[in-house]
């Protein structure tokens, strides 16, 4: 008995140890040196997450090679990773697909409720409005779990991908939202200036009701160059966007820049799939068992054209700037994710 209580005490230390190591390999301080010891050994991704520590000239430079990275990336996966075909229809069914997996997951729920502590209180109260702005957003996928804990009075997603419109569109009309709106945009290139337009026209709608602006990003917002994410959070916190609505922005990362197969698998087999086959979702665990094989591919290839950042290293970008952060939630997918909260700047 001791001897496997010692292996098994063994196995995690290790597996942590790796882990710091994977951390201080993909560290900014160590890609800076690596890109200055050895110019060209670094994949897109890479650079991109010491960009805003190069010259503006550089740094211009490696975005414009992200976007061009990113778009080829995207158009690849996107019927795998957002659902949808070139056409903007839903993937067929016995295809391959992250929400497959996902979906059964409790991951976004988990992320909605800890997006809307705080809210939910205050609405009770005060019968506040809230206004959704889902950057990133893809096809909508926690604007339902989002609804069922807020009055949503108005919901704005944004995301680049053109080909999510059509279905993101669809899935919010569902939800008989008294307002809602698919952007298609960059958020490289910062918040859309009509933004602006929509959070005044949102007050003005609410009328005598308190209104707050919530902001989400599910696995998306730190994709983004630290310089580019630092712009959007700050756009967010603007007045003159969010016209002197209170503010909440929260998004979600993975905590290690990627899932861990092995965790994800040993949680997957002991709790997610009993409970399903309890509640008869035979054809959903058959296509989740057709779609893992493919998330792992995805999560590999994804390194090579994101920055890859950990939650200690967003909030120190955070804090650096002065932002407050509120909470952070390392919890998340058995400790896969890590939710942040962001309430203002000092």
């Amino acid at each position: 008995m001791g001897s496997e209580v010692l292996t098994g005490v063994s196995a995690i230390q290790l597996k942590e140890a790796e882990r710091t190591q994977q951390r201080k390999a993909n560290s900014v301080e160590t890609l800076l040196t690596l890109h200055f010891k050895e110019p060209g050994s670094l994949t897109v991704g890479q650079l991109a997450k010491i960009a805003h520590c190069l010259p503006a000239e550089q740094g211009s430079e490696i975005r414009r090679k992200l976007s061009e990275a990113g778009e080829t990336f995207w158009i690849e996966w996107q019927k795998f990773r957002c659902g949808v075909t070139n056409e903007g229809d839903p993937t067929p069914s016995d295809e391959p697909n992250f929400y497959h997996v996902v979906d059964l997951l409790p991951v976004i729920p988990q992320f909605a409720h800890f997006a809307v502590s705080g809210m939910r209180e205050r609405q009770k109260n005060n019968k506040a409005n809230v206004t959704v702005l889902d950057l990133m957003g893809g096809t909508a996928p926690i604007a339902k779990h989002l609804a069922k804990r807020v009055n949503i009075a108005e919901y704005v997603l944004i995301d680049g991908n053109p080909r999510i419109e059509k279905e993101a569109k669809r899935q919010l009309e569902a939800l008989s939202i008294p307002s809602s709106q698919v952007i298609v945009h960059d958020l490289s290139e910062g918040l859309p200036p009509s933004l602006s337009e929509r959070m005044d026209q949102a007050k003005r709608n609410n009328g005598n009701t308190q209104t707050e602006l919530l902001v989400v990003s599910n696995w998306g917002l730190t994709y983004l160059t630290g310089k580019d994410f630092l712009r959007v959070m700050n756009e967010c916190f603007d007045p003159n966007f969010n016209n002197g609505i209170p503010t909440t922005v929260a998004f979600n990362m993975l905590t290690d820049g990627g899932f861990d197969p092995e965790v994800l698998e040993q949680h997957f087999k002991r709790e997610i799939v009993p409970k399903h086959i309890l509640t008869g979702k035979f054809k959903a665990l058959k296509r989740a068992k057709v779609s893992v094989p493919e998330i792992k591919r995805f999560g590999r290839q994804v390194r090579e054209v994101v920055p890859i950042w950990y939650p200690s290293e967003i909030k120190d970008l955070l804090e650096q700037d002065n932002f407050t952060v509120d909470q952070v939630n390392s919890s998340l997918l058995w400790g896969q994710s890590t939710a942040v909260r962001v309430t203002g700047k000092k």
